[in-house]
């Protein structure tokens, strides 16, 4: 039986006991090794799933750069823009928000795992654990990146190119 979406929902509301343990497998393959406090959240998460908070520090000092890290684009994207755009409609940007996301990061990553996981699940059942550890694989900028920006033009860059054959 796969893991959809419904039933994460419900796992979240504390229902369906019995399948704890698998999705903490599957969580714990996500996350990778040091998984343990993502997982303290995701406990957390089936007793109260809307009230939860933890710390960041990575992300309280880093800002976007845990969410791009963690393969969260959008929610990087918006802490980008979002400092600037308070600051064009009110004058100043809060300090207030980056406590506030670092008060939501580890909540707003477990819920993006068990995402995944559901969209893992909905496609064919053959290598579903290498899907899952795929997804939640984080990875540093490498040189596939720097060659299709054209970042390479950049002074100290250039060893990233490839030499052209004769």
């Amino acid at each position: 039986m796969s893991v959809t979406v419904d039933n994460v929902r419900q796992q979240l509301r504390g229902g369906m006991k019995s399948r704890n343990s698998e999705v903490r497998a599957d969580l714990a393959t996500f996350f990778g090794p040091n998984a343990e406090p993502y997982l303290n959240v995701y406990e957390r998460m089936r007793v109260a799933p809307n009230g939860t908070r933890s710390w960041s520090w990575p992300v309280f000092f880093g800002s976007f750069t845990w969410f791009f890290y963690r393969k969260m684009y959008g929610i990087g994207a918006i802490i980008i823009f979002l400092p600037l755009l308070a600051t064009y409609l009110f004058g100043s940007a809060s300090s207030a928000m980056g406590i506030i996301f670092a008060m939501s990061a580890k909540t707003w990553y477990v819920k993006y795992a068990l995402g995944r996981i559901a969209k893992a699940d909905t496609r064919p059942r053959r290598r579903r654990t290498h899907r899952i550890s795929a997804a939640g694989r984080r990875r540093f900028v490498c040189r596939g990146h720097f060659r299709r920006c054209g970042l390479w033009l950049l002074p100290g860059l250039r060893h990233c190119r490839r030499p052209r054959p004769a």
